[in-house]
């Protein structure tokens, strides 16, 4: 056998030993704390198959883009989407919808699909990101297209400060300066809503 016969195998065996997997490799374990996630704006993301640097250029790209397979992206703990391999799914653009339950001891998924997955409000995750512009790829952000959200994003951020996976290190730190910027915030809004208010 030629040295160069045996290269091209050696290659072929390695791509193929590192094929993704999304379909099997998403499971409960895959979501964890939130503020481990990178955070790009009002959303979370991560990428399953290491590429978060392609995922975040998506995500600031401000005249959109495709998400790489493997993204992640949520902006509340208890919803997640994910990007699958091309054809999962042509009515997604290939995302995988999920609803999750969550305590201290980790992530249970309650819910995944596509159009089937009703929030807690009990709207389609599916049907909401379908009204984004093509550009976006079902993606909402900043971007008015979506249908409203039934809560607001500082009760989603909130909710990821408060995030009962999150513990110890880094998180600690991390949550402790979202709680200034939180109370920060607050502070900022209720004089903006006096101020609004009708003089006696």
């Amino acid at each position: 056998m030629s040295k160069g016969y045996r290269l091209c195998l050696c290659v072929l065996a390695t791509m193929a030993m590192y094929k993704p997997a999304i379909a099997d490799d998403v499971s409960d374990g895959t979501f964890q704390c939130l503020l481990n996630l990178t955070k790009v704006k009002h959303v979370y993301v991560a990428n399953l198959l290491g590429s978060v640097e392609g995922t975040v250029e998506a995500a600031n790209n401000p005249e959109g883009g495709v998400y790489p397979v493997g993204s992640v992206l949520q902006q509340s703990p208890t919803e997640a989407m994910v990007k699958r391999d091309a054809g999962f799914n042509p009515d997604t653009n290939d995302w995988e919808f999920f609803v999750l339950e969550l305590s201290p001891q980790g992530t249970t998924i309650k819910q995944r699909g596509g159009a089937e997955v009703v929030n807690a409000a009990g709207d389609s995750c599916a049907a909401c990101h379908m009204g984004a512009a093509p550009q976006w790829d079902m993606t909402c952000g900043n971007h008015k297209d979506c249908s409203p959200l039934a809560i607001s994003r500082h009760d989603m951020r909130m909710q990821a400060v408060f995030d009962p996976r999150c513990d110890g290190g880094r998180t600690s730190k991390t949550r402790n300066q979202d709680m200034f910027f939180l109370q920060h915030r607050l502070a900022r809004e209720l004089v903006e809503d006096m101020s609004k208010e009708p003089q006696q």
